[in-house]
C-alpha cells in the first residue's frame, strides 16, 4: 500500500492539466475560441511598406541675419583714401633702362628708310593749336590740318614735338585758313631745333611754303607762327602736312 499516494498524486496533475485544456478551449460567455497555432505553425509576412508622396525639398530660411555688411557709396561722412598720384621705380640696374613716368606727350622716333605722318596726338605740348577741318586760301574743299589763330603783333603758342634717336628731314607745309580776320598780313613761321632757329619764313594770304627741318639727332622741335606790325587785324595759320621722312 506504500505506492498509493504517488499514484494519487500523478491523478491529479492530469486532472488539472485536462482543466486548463478546457478552460482554453472555452471563451468568456460560454463562445468556443479559435486554437491558438503552435509555434511551428507561425508564417512569416514582410510588412506592407506605407505610401509615400514626392516632395520637393525646400532651402529653410537662415535662422540669423548674415554677417557681412553689404556695400554703400561712400558719403561725405565716409572717409575715402585717395590712390597715390605717383608710381614707385624699381630701383635700376646702371645703364639699364627704367620705365617712363612722363604723362605731357609722346616722343617720336622714326627709323630711316621709313615715313610718319604727324598729328596733334603726336605733339608733346600743343599750346594754343588744335586739329580739324579748315579751307586753306586757294583751296577748293575743306581739309584735316592744324591751326592757331594769331592776333596783330602777336604769336601763337608753340607747337612742340620731341624726337628720340630719329633721323631724316621734319617737312611742314604752311599757309593761311581762307577765314582769317584779315586778308592783308603776313604771318612769319619759325621753326627752332633744341632752343636753336632752324628756319624762319614769311607767307601772305595766298601763299603756301614747304619748311623742311633736319631732325638727325634732335630732340625738340617747336613751330610758332606770328604776325609782326604793321598790321590790320589777325590771320589763322594752317599746318596742311606735317610729316617726317626718316
Amino acid at each position: 500500500m506504500a505506492g498509493r499516494p504517488n499514484r494519487t498524486r500523478r491523478l491529479g496533475v492530469v486532472g488539472a492539466l485536462a482543466t486548463l485544456a478546457c478552460a482554453a478551449c472555452t471563451a468568456p460567455g460560454g463562445a468556443t475560441a479559435a486554437p491558438t497555432p503552435l509555434p511551428g505553425d507561425v508564417t512569416l509576412t514582410a510588412p506592407t511598406p506605407a505610401p509615400t508622396s514626392e516632395v520637393t525639398p525646400t532651402s529653410a530660411a537662415p535662422s540669423t541675419a548674415p554677417s557681412w555688411t553689404p556695400w554703400q557709396a561712400p558719403t561725405a561722412s565716409t572717409p575715402v583714401q585717395a590712390s597715390p598720384s605717383y608710381l614707385p621705380l624699381p630701383t635700376p640696374t646702371m645703364g639699364m633702362p627704367v620705365p617712363s613716368t612722363n604723362t605731357a606727350g609722346p616722343v617720336l622716333r622714326v627709323y630711316p628708310g621709313t615715313q610718319q605722318a604727324i598729328t596733334i596726338a603726336d605733339a608733346f605740348s600743343a599750346g594754343s593749336w588744335v586739329q580739324g577741318g579748315y579751307r586753306p586760301v586757294g583751296s577748293a574743299q575743306t581739309i584735316e590740318a592744324l591751326a592757331s589763330p594769331v592776333g596783330c603783333n602777336g604769336t601763337s603758342g608753340a607747337l612742340e614735338f620731341r624726337f628720340a634717336q630719329t633721323t631724316g628731314t621734319l617737312v611742314l607745309g604752311v599757309a593761311q585758313a581762307l577765314d582769317s580776320a584779315s586778308a592783308s598780313e603776313k604771318l612769319t613761321w619759325t621753326v627752332t631745333t633744341d632752343g636753336k632757329l632752324a628756319r624762319s619764313v614769311a607767307i601772305g594770304f595766298r601763299e603756301t611754303a614747304d619748311i623742311a627741318v633736319p631732325v638727325a639727332g634732335v630732340s625738340v622741335v617747336d613751330v610758332t607762327a606770328s604776325l609782326p606790325g604793321p598790321c590790320a587785324a589777325g590771320a589763322t595759320g594752317l599746318i596742311v602736312r606735317a610729316v617726317v621722312n626718316g
